[in-house]
């Protein structure tokens, strides 16, 4: 079964972009791209709520910014169901094109609530200058994946929340200054791998909490100096919990 309750565009001025979504049903598809300067936003209608899917098996392609674009970026998205697949680009690459003379600001705020869902967000910038990315996330449910890339400048930021069992969450954060992650994985069996890399200043806060199953966390941070690392862990698992360091030059 194919339908949308509800899809409003609207453009506000010239420079500024805004699309509410309210999408309910299963096997749909999105496709949005918004480009140019500042004010690209998705989220709720006239910003109170974010923008939503409910349902199963839908696809969802995002991508914003670029054409030299030196503003911000901003989505807000509510997923509820399984099998979904997720694009979230912002001044994009990575098969996405654009992302030319960059200057990020880019701010992502995801709530995913189901199974076997696929997101794929990246947040990239290649300006010069002092240019933010940050990712909110919160993940309930099990066997989701989640690729995670932040590109370029500075002001790395991801603070993530995962309940639930087996989600899969992989985060590069490469280029520039000032990373920080800060990551709540509650559960069993998930897999976290983490790059920190490039201009130094990595940093990271780390809890995982255990249930039954065991849970792999890999974490590397290499590039210049400035590296630093804080690490909590409750594990019940018989077999033994798995977690990694490895700081590199």
């Amino acid at each position: 079964m194919r339908y949308l309750l509800l899809f409003l565009c609207f453009s506000v001025t010239a420079a500024e972009k805004e699309i509410y979504i309210n999408q309910a049903g299963n096997l749909n598809e999105v496709s949005i791209t918004q480009s140019g300067t500042a004010g690209n936003k998705i989220q709720g209608l006239n910003g109170s709520t974010a923008s939503s899917i409910t349902g199963n098996s839908n696809t969802v392609d995002i991508k914003q910014g670029s054409s030299s674009s030196i503003g911000s970026n901003l989505i807000e998205y509510t997923i509820l169901g399984g099998s979904n697949d997720v694009v979230l680009y912002q001044d994009r690459l990575d098969a996405g094109t654009q992302a030319t003379s960059t200057g990020g600001d880019h701010d992502i705020k995801l709530d995913i609530d189901g199974y076997t869902n696929n997101i794929d967000i990246i947040q990239r910038s290649n300006f010069n200058t002092d240019g933010g990315h940050l990712v909110e996330l919160e993940v309930t449910g099990d066997s989701n994946v989640v690729d995670l890339k932040q590109i370029g400048d500075h002001s790395k930021t991801i603070d993530g929340t995962v309940l639930g069992d087996s989600n899969n969450i992989l985060v590069r954060q490469r280029g520039g200054e000032h990373k920080y992650l800060e990551f709540d994985l509650i559960g069993d069996g998930h897999d976290l791998e983490v790059t920190q890399a490039g201009a130094g200043n990595h940093n990271l806060d780390i809890t995982l909490t255990y249930g039954l199953g065991s849970i792999d966390a890999d974490v590397t941070q290499q590039g210049d100096n400035s590296k630093s690392y804080t690490l909590e862990q409750t594990c019940q698992s018989s077999s033994g919990c798995s977690v990694s360091v490895t700081q590199g030059n």
